[in-house]
């Protein structure tokens, strides 16, 4: 009963602060960090790390060598890539171009509801906020929201902050010194899976226009 009322009373609340807010882009995104406070404790490193026979035991040697790692681990695998033995260029490889302009239709409000519904509610992002509290807040910032999506169909521009990324290794079994036995993942803002949602969508409608 006191959780659903203290719940109810946040709701009001914060509804009326996004309110306030207006159009204001700067202080939506204020309040939605207030909202959000977020409280996760930071992954744990390993204690020593073996890279290539020798040992390393200080905590911010041990981040610099998997920094090193995930920060280097594409340009390597690149290297072992055994090269084509085709002649042909990747322009010959691709089809005829497209003669018309691509033009991404609009987002309703409706549509960004039900894709924000289907996002999993234990996701976060390097942010550390959670998709659950978006969905809680979205009925107090799903026009702004909208039309960021539909200016940025319009200009062009996808939003560079949301091109940032925390990236963290998971520990996938065996040897914790081996630095292949981790696996990094790229934790996105969860707006940028919402703008690459509303993408994805006008992208697969436009063919059948």
């Amino acid at each position: 009963m006191l959780k659903t009322l203290i719940r109810k009373t946040k709701i009001t609340y914060f509804s009326r602060r996004f309110a306030d807010c207006g159009k204001d882009i700067k202080k939506t995104w204020y309040v939605i960090k207030e909202v959000t406070q977020p409280s996760a404790s930071p992954r744990k490193l390993p204690k020593s790390l073996n890279v290539q026979n020798q040992l390393f035991l200080d905590k911010d040697q041990v981040r610099h060598q998997m920094t090193k790692f995930f920060a280097e681990v594409g340009k390597t695998t690149a290297l072992g890539v055994v090269p084509s033995s085709s002649s042909r260029s990747w322009k010959q490889l691709l089809g005829p171009s497209c003669a018309k302009s691509m033009v991404l239709e609009s987002v309703t409000e409706q549509e960004l509801i039900i894709m924000i519904s289907s996002l999993n509610n234990s996701s976060s992002d390097f942010h550390q906020i959670p998709a659950k509290s978006i969905k809680q807040i979205l009925p107090s910032i799903i026009t702004q929201l909208c039309h960021l999506i539909n200016q940025s169909f319009k200009l062009g521009i996808f939003p560079q902050r949301l091109n940032l990324a925390r990236v963290i290794a998971l520990f996938k079994g065996s040897d914790r010194e081996d630095l292949g036995n981790y696996r990094s993942i790229s934790l996105m803002s969860v707006f940028s899976r919402i703008f690459e949602n509303g993408y994805a969508k006008a992208s697969a409608e436009f063919p059948g226009r």
